[in-house]
């Protein structure tokens, strides 16, 4: 190195010294090579420090590790610095709109973390200021930068202390607490960047080299300039002392630019999740649905030190609910539908006025001054306000107006549900009944087919048996000349007439058809008869053969069930007696058990249940014939 006025000096490092001296330059390159890429893409997109632009601001959020160390207290100091911009950000818009609505309220509920940004950067007590002022100070290390940041801050409400850990720190950020560990903060916020490895460079036969630490140079030590305003006496040139160089000192700074440049813009905020440290949307596939990979404990990590759940809070602090009049009447007029049940098709005059009735009713009174906070306290704040377009509601008491209207309107469905369910159901008794009425009305005119079908076969059949009647009376007693003797005229008369009266059976039909025959020559007639009464036989016979055969098939089904009966008693019989006779040591009645039947005795009976059985069907078919007949 080189004093001014003087020559020359040489002095080796030592190994740690040269570490730290690599790592400084390499910081310094990389910045040095990030300022040129981002000037030389500003200059290809045609920018200009004049005109509008449209900026991102990418910044993950509060750290908080196992470990945390000075790159985790710069970052955290820079979100400090935005969570704070942010809060006033809100306060200025929250104010702006209140004092436009004319609506009263208190400055007070918004937080703010004035306090712990203060703790990290104010003054010379400041938690970085005090690191910058102990790298520069003769003996310095991190062990004493802890040792008087706790002593000086130990009365701190965002300050805090470890007794079982005493190389660690407590810091309470907007966030939530995190936990430093001192060790290692002096050696990284030093920048050991030598001057004459800035000066060796500068002359490097690279252009790009030459031209990158040209621009970012810096002042080493003292150095002399020309004094322009200097008088007759006074010398031509002075002595400046340069600038001290720490992390901290031009991190700050350039947060302070950073903030500057933010708030001369109209600033959006986005605040970005990470949903999983796998980076895959889906965990899988459950049927046909993807499920998606969420890691709950990281997702909740971000939303806490990300500041979302605190800027929920600054949103919640004042009147986070905001209706416009209309808006409001349409979502809380079921509250107090007599206010509207004379209202014309335009709505009410005065929208406000209509807001200030509704609010005025007991109903909506009740539930707003019922509502409790978060915390499960009533308060006496202010809980809603009339603007003069918008109502503003606390949540708790738009929770509970939503809460009574979700009840008024289940009501309301579930009498709607009832009615539409009486309607629907009312008609479709009446299509049942219809339909009942077609098919009753179907079966009385099938059943009226049906009866005239029956009568008109019987009138047929009676006709039919008065003209049989009436050409075998012809036939047996024919009219005979009028010289014949009046006795035997009377005597056929009165056998026409018994003919008529009494019931005509088949063997009285053979008979008279025989007597017929050996009384007069065959006729036509006779033929035809003859003919029917085969046909009229042959039905009958089949009928009767039908009707016989199915009496047998029964009667043998019944006989076989008889028999397996019986034989299921005779052997329960015997077991019983053989059971007795086991048990009493003899047989029943003081003597041998009565051996079963032999299978002969049983086939005779039955047989002789079968004739039995044939006689009695014989009998019966005899008696029906003789009663149809």
């Amino acid at each position: 190195m080189q004093a001014p006025g003087e020559g020359v000096i040489r002095m080796a490092n030592g190994v740690p010294a040269a570490v730290q001296s690599r790592d400084a330059l390499a910081r310094h390159l990389y910045h040095a090579i990030f300022g040129h890429v981002v000037g030389k893409t500003n200059r290809s997109i045609g920018f200009r420090d004049d005109a509008l632009f449209c900026g991102v601001l990418d910044i993950f959020g509060f750290e908080f590790f196992e470990t945390n160390t000075f790159e985790q207290l710069c970052i955290n100091f820079t979100n400090e610095l935005l969570q704070e911009y942010f809060n006033t950000f809100i306060f200025q818009n929250e104010a702006a709109l209140y004092s436009e609505e004319g609506i009263e309220w208190e400055p007070q509920d918004f937080p703010d973390n004035k306090d712990v940004v203060a703790l990290l950067q104010e003054g010379l007590t400041g938690l970085l200021p005090t690191l910058e002022e102990e790298c520069f100070s003769v003996g310095g290390s991190s062990e004493a930068w802890h040792s008087k940041i706790r002593r000086q801050h130990a009365s701190h409400s965002c300050f805090g202390i470890i007794l079982t850990e005493p190389d660690v720190f407590v810091v309470t950020h907007f966030a939530g607490p995190v936990t430093y560990t001192a060790a290692g903060f002096m050696e990284k916020n030093r920048d050991q960047l030598s001057s004459d490895v800035m000066s060796c460079l500068q002359r490097s036969s690279s252009d790009f080299v030459r031209q990158m630490f040209l621009e970012h140079d810096r002042t080493f030590g003292t150095s002399e300039v020309s004094n322009a305003s200097a008088g007759p006496g006074s010398p031509s040139r002075r002595v400046v002392k340069a600038q001290r160089y720490s992390v901290s000192s031009q991190f700050r700074q350039q947060s302070q630019e950073l903030l500057c440049q933010i708030r001369s813009t109209d600033p959006h905020f986005i605040r970005c999740i990470k949903p999983n440290q796998k980076n895959q949307p889906f965990a899988g596939v459950v049927g046909f649905l993807p499920v998606p990979l969420f890691d709950r404990q990281a997702v909740a990590q971000q939303l806490s030190y990300q500041g979302v759940l605190e800027a929920v809070r600054v949103a919640r602090a004042g009147f986070p609910v905001r209706l416009k009049h209309e808006d409001f009447l349409r979502e809380f007029r079921c509250l107090a539908p007599h206010l509207f049940e004379s209202s014309s098709e335009g709505g009410v005059v005065a929208a406000r006025q209509a807001v200030t009735e509704l609010i005025g009713t007991d109903r909506v009174q009740s539930l707003l001054l019922s509502s409790k906070d978060s915390s499960g306290q009533s308060s006496s704040r202010a809980r809603w306000a009339i603007g003069k377009s918008r109502v503003f509601l606390k949540q708790e008491p738009y929770i509970a107006l939503r809460g009574e209207c979700f009840q008024v309107r289940h009501a309301a469905a579930t009498r709607l549900q009832a009615a539409q369910r009486c309607r629907s159901e009312t008609a479709a008794f009446r299509r049942l009944r219809r339909a009942i009425f077609q098919l009753q009305a179907l079966a009385r005119t099938r059943a009226a087919v049906l009866e005239l079908r029956q009568r008109r076969h019987e009138r047929a059949s009676a006709a039919l048996q008065a003209g049989l009647r009436t050409l075998l009376s012809t036939s047996i007693c024919p009219v005979r000349p009028c010289g014949a003797g009046r006795p035997e005229l009377v005597e056929g008369q009165t056998a026409q007439r018994a003919l008529f009266v009494a019931p005509v059976s088949h063997a009285a039909v053979a008979a008279l058809v025989a007597l017929g025959a050996s009384a007069a020559p065959p006729t036509p007639f006779a033929a035809q008869r003859t003919s029917f009464q085969s046909v009229w036989r042959g039905a009958r016979g089949r009928q009767a053969a039908i009707a016989f055969r199915a009496d047998r098939h029964r009667l043998a089904r019944a006989v076989r069930a008889l028999l397996r009966l019986r034989r299921r008693n005779l052997a329960h019989r015997a077991w019983r007696a053989e059971v007795l006779a086991t048990y009493r040591g003899r047989g029943a009645g003081g003597g041998p058990c009565e051996p079963a039947p032999p299978k002969e005795v049983l086939v005779d009976d039955l047989l002789h249940l079968l004739n039995e059985y044939e006689f009695k069907q014989s009998e019966v078919r005899r008696l029906r014939a003789e009663t149809e007949v």
